[in-house]
Parts: structure tokens; sequence; C-alpha cells
């Protein structure tokens, strides 16, 4: 009566797309991204029917970069703050700061299916949490300008409840809240 499942990824990458030429840090790198992922199943009786389903993830990186592109005009990359500074390939910076990213987000759902002999009740019950913080070097030179860190988190509680007609009725129909 009860079925189970899960998932799991992990990845490093062992080292960055670019650098960062005022500091020598790796950048456009993912220092580990974890997802897990699962789902139980349990059948009491032929009319119950209840799932759990559990996620998270936990990343860390340099991934979200931004580069200067010589050919944008109106950079801070100019003689007044102290430039025009080396842009490196296409996939190097040249910041103040590492960029630097974190996120740690998670959720979980409850579903129970309830067949009557006259209608199937459904309660979805569910909740999710996120916090994703990174830190970005704005001006995009090494030039002290314009650092921005950054905060997003989020939780979210969710419930549902569906009253619908039963299987094979001449009539169908959905009541939720």
């Amino acid at each position: 009566n009860l079925a189970a499942d899960v998932a799991v990824r992990y990845e490093h990458q062992g080292e960055g797309w670019g650098r960062n030429i005022a500091t020598g840090a790796e950048t456009g790198q993912l220092n580990r991204d974890l997802a897990v992922r699962s789902k139980f199943l349990y059948e009491p009786t032929s009319d119950t029917h209840i799932r759990l389903s559990l996620d998270y993830e936990n990343r860390l990186g340099s991934q979200d970069v931004q580069h200067l592109d010589p050919q944008y005009p109106g950079t801070f990359n100019n003689a007044f703050f102290g430039g025009p500074y080396p842009l490196g390939s296409r996939y190097d910076v040249n910041d103040t700061i590492n960029p630097y990213d974190y996120l740690r987000a998670g959720g979980a759902s409850l579903q129970i299916n309830q067949g009557l002999s006259w209608a199937n009740f459904l309660s979805i019950t569910a909740y999710r949490d996120s916090n994703f913080f990174f830190v970005l070097d704005a001006d995009l030179t090494p030039a002290p300008v314009l650092a921005i860190p950054g905060t997003a988190k989020q939780g979210q509680f969710t419930q549902e409840f569906q009253l619908s007609s039963a299987v094979g009725a001449p009539l169908k129909w959905v009541a939720g809240l």
C-alpha cells in the first residue's frame, strides 16, 4: 500500500568559465548544486490515496556574471573612473568584488484523495520556502563605484479543497475552495 521514489542530482563544476582580472578568482562557476526530490504514495483503501511530495535545492556559485562589452556606451569603464580597464575574454570580468550567488529552496505538498459514494473529495496542502542571495559589482569595473548585494526571501502556504462528481455520474461538476 506504500510506494516511494527519490531523485537526487549533484553538480560541481571544477573550473569557472572565466576569471576576475582584478582579484584572480574564477567566475562563471558552479561550486555546488544539490537537488533532491521525493514522492510517497500511501493507499490504505481503494478509495483513499495520500501523496506526499518533497523537494529541496542548495546551490552556490558565481554563475550570475555580468560582462562588460566594449561596444556598450555609457559605462563606468572610462578615464573619469580610472579606466579604461582591460576586459579579458568574453567570460572574464574586471570587478572590485567577486560575483557570488546562493540559493536554498524547498517545499512540501500533501494531497489527499478520498472517494465517497456520491462524490470525490480532494485536499491539497502545500508549503514553499526560498532564500536567494547575490553580490554583484554593478559598475563592472575594478573601481569601487557601485556594488549591489541582494536578498530575496519567500515563504508560501496554500490550501485547496475540491468536491467533484463521482466517476461515471451523469452530471459532471466541481466545487472548490
